[in-house]
């Protein structure tokens, strides 16, 4: 009696074993049929497929079946923005000039009393002025009473006051503001912040 175990229909010779007339043939298992490269072009196929489906899905309403059947959707529709590169250039070179662009500066009068104020002078009207030629003065955080016997243009190099004229409204001038006081004014000076300042008398 010969019993063949085999799987690919080949016998080893010779047998491996013979038992009473009982012959076994242990036969080498098949080589796999089905290749790496074989494996490796299914799992990206799928991958591909995935691609391509979720592409779909993302340029639709993520409130579509597709969705609602995840449990993953989401209850504000998603929009998705496109900027052209060109654009986005441009757009950076606009925020870099508007950066590069100096602050624009501003005059207020009070009709009032007269008192003058430009925020933000520029360096241009500044010296043409001479400001850096004017002397200093300055004070510590304090409040105290104060008339001008005479016009006085100043220049806040540091600091913070804010001024109130008699009967007025009160004015704040920051580092970098210029200002002008009218002859015979009354005010409170309150200072914030210690400053220091150019001044002329005009």
């Amino acid at each position: 009696f010969r019993l063949t175990m085999t799987s690919s229909g080949v016998p080893l010779q010779p047998p491996i074993a013979n038992y009473g007339g009982l012959t076994v043939d242990i036969l080498p298992p098949a080589p796999r049929r089905t290749s790496r490269k074989y494996a490796n072009l299914v799992f990206f196929g799928l991958i591909g497929l995935v691609a391509v489906y979720a592409r779909h899905v993302l340029q639709n309403d993520p409130n579509t079946a597709a969705w609602a059947h995840t449990g993953l959707a989401p209850r504000v529709p998603i929009r998705m923005a496109y900027v052209p590169l060109h654009r986005a250039a441009v757009r950076r070179s606009e925020m870099a000039s508007m950066e590069r662009r100096p602050l624009q500066s501003s005059v207020i009068t009070d009709p009032q009393t007269g008192v003058t104020v430009e925020h933000q002078m520029s360096a241009e009207r500044k010296a043409k002025l001479g400001v850096e030629s004017w002397p200093t003065w300055g004070a510590g955080v304090s409040e105290f009473p104060w008339t001008y016997s005479s016009g006085e243009a100043f220049y806040l190099i540091r600091g913070e006051v804010t001024v109130t004229p008699d009967g007025g409204s009160p004015i704040t001038f920051k580092a970098g503001d210029f200002g002008t006081m009218p002859a015979g004014m009354s005010c409170t000076w309150k200072v914030t912040k210690a400053l220091e300042k150019h001044y002329k008398f005009i």
